[in-house]
């Protein structure tokens, strides 16, 4: 098998390939049979174009990169778009590496620089006391109205969990229809129920008296049988759970008291979680709850009914800890395949957004899982003062932030100046474009990469879209930067200082390992910044 350039099959390669480039294969004597078996062995399958019997194919790898091994040789893939003088996957390793260096002290608490949560780390079941105090706080405080714990609790008391009780009670002898042996059994034994009967009283010849008297001279009557009655009860070990639940809750943040040095922030959602826990443990439907001796783990109930489910899904989750996303990179990094770089600088872009923004003294919110392009991902806030900097931010109708379809940019600042907010989107785009066709332009040593038109589009969906949005920008592995003011009709702004309005769409490049496109965004924040000061926020 041999791999070329051209589609004239003249420029062979022998190991380096890039990524989002279309390569022609010739598999030269190899049978059908070979052919799927080696695609599928180099888990190549979504990247080869090849119809069943031919000999020749194309292979265009696009957002991964690092080694494949086909056709029992070796091939490098690598990006063009930063750091190509080394391979795929020193590219990755790179990358990564910057995120770690940023985030070398990162740990749950109010005083780390960063933190990226992604699912639960079900190998760490020990989590520390602010680690479950943050889950619990963000259900309780910071989740949306419709999933947060408040919802849950509501769905519970619309639809409590009930069950069916049998007890024993002492019930008037005229009231009763049906006797059980425990209730003949109860006539014997209790004598309080019994009463005397006259000498010559007609009910002394019924058959319960005769039994009773036991051919005594004195005949007996009873005035109340023992009878058993099927009762409803909430008292049921699921709510016996949730009762527990709410109870850890309130022992979780009080024990955060014993820890030292808790800035005021903490302590103020000590306080809300703890009112809140009270007032719901305060509702009369508690009051008929017992104590919890073992959690019902096998309850139906707990896996299935609203409000049960979710309850028992978050006291599932704060028992762990939670995974740090560059955990998973780390993972994929130490993998044969190929890695997905696009994600990796997706969340690297997130991350020097925040720190251009807030720099490295805030703190960490976790938002909600959600689902993304079909896959779960996650959602986190990094906050500092009148600043928040989401990654994955939901906007849509039911939330009131988008008048049409829902929407999540990657990166998100949200703002608030004077009681109002206003949005800054930056959204993450693993692509450039060339000059024409493929060949690029050359300014001096350095090649020159555009921004596909069809991300300023996607820009302009997010400007219409979402409420309060000031600019919508693209940021790329690119060189060249935009921003088209929407109230002027003049060419694109290509130097940041021109900017008059911030208001409009754009692009900006942003490349690891990159001094120029670092600076060019501390330019454009700090002249974002200056302009921000300088207007007055109900014109925005």
């Amino acid at each position: 098998m041999k791999i070329y350039l051209d589609s004239l099959r003249k420029q062979s390669i022998d190991f380096s390939l890039y990524e989002n480039t279309t390569y022609y294969l010739d598999f030269e004597i190899a049978t059908s049979e070979q052919i799927k078996e080696e695609i599928s062995k180099a888990r190549l399958i979504e990247f080869i174009k090849w119809q069943n019997g031919n000999r020749y194919a194309t292979l265009k790898v696009t957002n991964y990169i690092g080694n494949i091994f086909f056709f029992e040789k070796s091939f490098d893939i690598k990006s063009s778009k930063f750091l190509s003088h080394l391979s795929g996957k020193e590219q990755f390793q790179q990358v990564l590496s910057e995120l770690e260096m940023r985030s070398k002290n990162l740990t749950f608490s109010n005083h780390s620089p960063s933190i990226a949560i992604r699912q639960t780390d079900f190998s760490n079941s020990n989590p520390d006391l602010l680690m479950q105090f943050s889950y619990f706080k963000q259900i309780i405080l910071d989740w949306p109205r419709h999933a947060n714990l408040n919802s849950d609790i509501e769905k519970i008391l619309k639809k409590i969990n009930f069950k069916y009780q049998t007890i024993y009670d002492d019930v008037d002898v005229i009231k009763v229809k049906r006797i059980s042996n425990k209730t003949i059994r109860e006539l014997t034994s209790k004598q309080s129920n019994l009463t005397i009967l006259e000498k010559f009283s007609p009910l002394s010849s019924l058959p319960v008296s005769e039994f009773l008297s036991q051919n005594s001279p004195i005949n007996y009557f009873p005035l109340k049988l023992n009878i058993k009655k099927n009762l409803i009860t909430i008292d049921t070990a699921e709510n016996r759970f949730i009762k527990f639940f709410f109870e850890h809750i309130q022992n979780i943040a009080n024990r955060l008291t014993g820890i030292k040095g808790l800035p005021p922030t903490i302590l103020s959602e000590q306080k809300r979680v703890l009112a809140f826990c009270r007032q719901v443990l305060s509702n009369p439907f508690f009051k008929e709850i017992g104590l919890m001796s073992s959690i019902p783990k096998n309850s139906t109930v707990l896996y299935s009914q609203p409000g049960y489910k979710e309850i028992f899904g978050h006291y599932t989750k704060s028992r762990f800890g939670i995974k740090n996303i560059l955990d998973e990179f780390k993972q994929e990094l130490l993998s044969q395949e190929l890695k997905k770089i696009s994600d990796l600088y997706e969340y690297w872009v997130f991350f020097v957004i925040a720190e251009a923004f807030l720099g490295d003294d805030f703190i960490i919110e976790q938002q909600e899982p959600i689902i993304k392009l079909g896959k779960l991902s996650y959602g986190v806030c990094f906050k500092k003062n009148n600043i928040s900097i989401y990654y994955n931010k939901t906007e849509s109708s039911t939330r009131k932030t988008s008048y049409s379809l829902m929407l999540r940019p990657d990166t998100t600042v949200e703002i608030c100046m004077s009681g109002k907010n206003i949005k800054l989107i930056f959204d993450a785009k693993y692509k450039v474009q060339h000059a024409k066709n493929n060949d690029p332009e050359v300014e001096g040593n350095e090649i020159l990469k555009y921004v596909k038109a069809e991300d300023i589009y996607k820009m302009h969906t997010y400007l219409d879209a979402i409420s309060d949005v000031q600019f919508a920008m693209v940021v790329y592995p690119g060189t060249e930067f935009y921003f088209y003011e929407k109230n002027s009709y003049l060419p694109a702004r290509k130097n940041i200082e021109d900017i008059e309005d911030f208001y409009g769409v754009g692009a900006i490049p942003l490349i690891p390992s990159n001094l120029d496109s670092k600076i060019t965004l501390e330019n454009f924040v700090n002249k974002l910044k200056k302009h921000l000061e300088s207007v007055d926020i109900c014109r925005l």
